[in-house]
């Protein structure tokens, strides 16, 4: 879904530490910018917007990715990697945040939101998710979070 604004959102690793996430007005002038992380490695992936210009932004993680919104940091499910959806409002402000993976290696590939402003990822797990059975090396997945 496009972004509903003339504004421009960039997403990027801090030093392979954090992710920054930065809106520019149409001029490139800096409106704001936020910073994300763990006590560990973060990899951002992919930023969207859905309808009503609220943000969403996923990543890889190595640590205990930190939840702004409630001053905690989730547990990490693996020692290797999990990922993560945080979603922003307009301005910048965490709305929620959640942390997601198995008890081995995870990765998120790919995330878009439909008409209906739900949100759709794809990736691979090592490990059982969500409850589901766990079929072999490297399992493919297709999550969708409710907005």
């Amino acid at each position: 879904m496009p972004y509903n604004d003339s504004n421009i959102l960039l997403l990027s690793a801090i030093n392979s530490v954090n992710i920054g996430v930065i809106k520019l007005n149409s001029d490139g002038e800096l409106l704001w910018e936020k910073v994300f992380g763990s006590d560990k490695r973060e990899a951002p992936l992919a930023i969207k917007t859905n309808a009503s210009n609220e943000i969403y932004f996923t990543g890889n993680t190595t640590g205990n990715y930190y939840d702004n919104l409630n001053k905690t940091p989730y547990m990490a499910f693996s020692n290797e990697n999990d990922f993560f959806l945080t979603k922003l409002d307009p301005e910048g402000n965490m709305l929620s945040s959640k942390q997601y993976g198995s008890i081995n290696r995870d990765n998120i590939q790919r995330m878009t939101i439909d008409n209906n402003n739900d949100v759709y990822m794809t990736g691979t797990v090592n490990g059982a998710l969500d409850g589901n059975d766990y079929k072999g090396r490297a399992d493919i997945f297709l999550m969708k979070v409710p907005h």
